[in-house]
């Protein structure tokens, strides 16, 4: 069994158990605090665990829609809200068993939505470009405007 790097994974880390996972129902779900008390003496030993919440995700369009209204909520005066992002150079070397510890610090450079949506598509496109991936093979970017 190898890892993502191409490294053997140890054997220590083979024999520990898997932690246990959760998928309450709805009714469980509705007090989530009584349900991580009934759950506690099960998933306490392994000092952690995975709830799988039995609510659907919200869709992409509704999320994306809530963050543009967050963005104008903060800045009610500015009719285009701005943020700042955090950049972290990956320093991953396949000759070296652990990647780099880069340090990550925050852009000169603020963007509304659409903006970071464009470059973030232009990086996207380019990246899968140098990977060879068909365009048959690439998911569209979403449109999400104004719900």
């Amino acid at each position: 069994m190898a890892s993502s790097q191409g490294e053997p994974v140890p054997p220590w880390l083979k024999s520990l158990p898997l932690a246990p996972e959760f998928r309450p129902t709805v009714a469980e779900f509705a007090d989530p605090i009584a349900y991580l008390l009934k759950i506690e003496p099960v998933a306490a030993p392994f000092g952690i665990c995975k709830i799988v919440p039995p609510l659907p995700p919200p869709p992409k369009r509704t999320t994306l829609g809530n963050l543009s209204r967050s963005f104008a909520a903060l800045h009610p005066d500015d009719p285009t809200p701005t943020f700042p992002t955090r950049h972290q150079q990956l320093g991953i070397c396949p000759r070296r068993p652990r990647p780099a510890l880069k340090p990550v610090w925050l852009s000169p450079h603020r963007y509304t939505l659409p903006k970071f949506e464009a470059k973030a598509d232009a990086s996207r496109k380019a990246l899968l470009a140098r990977l060879n991936v068909p365009a048959s093979k690439q998911r569209r970017r979403m449109d999400h405007r104004e719900v």
